[in-house]
């Protein structure tokens, strides 16, 4: 298919390399018929994310939200053996932290970091 620009006329392949703009991102541009002055338009960096950053999943976000109080207040929290391995995850990435009970002995307690705040938030942190 040919594409007529600013009086020049090439392929949307051609477009494409050369402009550096993707191929399937003209060939949409231009099946949605968007006007000739926006064709060549640089393509937005929409995404969510930087470089290093992941999503929260959402069993991440609900354990994060059982574990955050609603005042803000930090406090310890012993969590049901199902949520064991989310909570692993989300130590290793430093968003919460536990400590031995020492009054129950092999008991483990949770509670959300600065950073686990901080990502449950903005639903994203850095790995």
């Amino acid at each position: 298919m040919a594409v007529t620009i600013q009086g020049e006329t090439h392929t949307i392949r051609e477009w494409a390399d050369r402009t550096g703009i993707g191929y399937e991102t003209l060939r949409l541009r231009v099946t949605l018929g968007w006007p000739e002055e926006r064709l060549l338009s640089p393509v937005a960096n929409t995404g969510r994310f930087r470089p290093g950053e992941v999503a929260l999943t959402r069993p991440d976000r609900k354990l994060l939200d059982r574990l955050i109080l609603p005042d803000g207040e930090d406090d310890w929290f012993r969590l049901v053996p199902r949520t064991r391995k989310v909570a692993l995850r989300l130590e290793a990435a430093g968003l919460i932290e536990h400590c031995e009970d020492s009054d129950c002995p092999g008991q483990t307690l949770w509670h959300v970091t600065a950073k686990g705040r901080t990502a449950f938030e903005t639903g994203r942190y850095q790995v």
